[in-house]
């Protein structure tokens, strides 16, 4: 099956990528496990848990609301890069020209999005993240979600043009 007029198999590969990158960011945001103590406390971004319960902080330093807001800042603008890429790939499909360079767009949006949720992880590993504590499965998450949205953001940035 051939690809509508328009529509390059890297800039489809490209919308897949940064869309697993959401995801994956999303369940980093989500998880307790951004840092882990002996195998039997987990510590996110919104609770602590051990082997039996969650609860959320009892205490939140500033670094933590820090953390808190670039994660979700860089969630939403995520959420802008994709949708303006799946759009851009109906218009396509549809035939239809694009007012505006939605493959830039959604590649600067996708970018931006990497660099708030690589200061969110930054500051966590610098502030929050102690000698005592492993680097959990939550915090790996959302450093490859990120990687996969700027990398996604910037192929489509590449492959997302019309023309030829």
């Amino acid at each position: 099956m051939a690809l509508p007029a328009g529509i390059k198999v890297g800039s489809l590969a490209a919308v897949v990528v940064l869309s697993v990158g959401v995801i994956l960011h999303i369940g980093g945001l989500a998880t307790p496990g951004w840092s882990v103590q002996d195998g039997w406390a987990k510590y996110g971004l919104w609770k602590v848990c051990d082997q039996s319960y969650c609860k959320e902080h009892s205490f939140k330093p500033a670094a933590l609301e820090a953390c808190e807001a670039m994660a979700i800042i860089g969630t939403w603008i995520s959420f802008v890069a994709m949708a303006v890429a799946w759009i851009d790939i109906f218009h396509k499909i549809l035939g239809k020209d694009a007012a505006l360079p939605f493959h830039l767009i959604s590649a600067a949006a996708a970018i931006i999005s990497f660099v708030f949720i690589l200061i969110g992880v930054i500051i966590w590993g610098a502030k929050l993240n102690n000698h005592l504590m492993k680097i959990g499965y939550s915090f790996i998450l959302s450093i490859i979600g990120g990687i996969l949205i700027a990398t996604g953001g910037i192929i489509y940035g590449i492959f997302g043009r019309t023309s030829a």
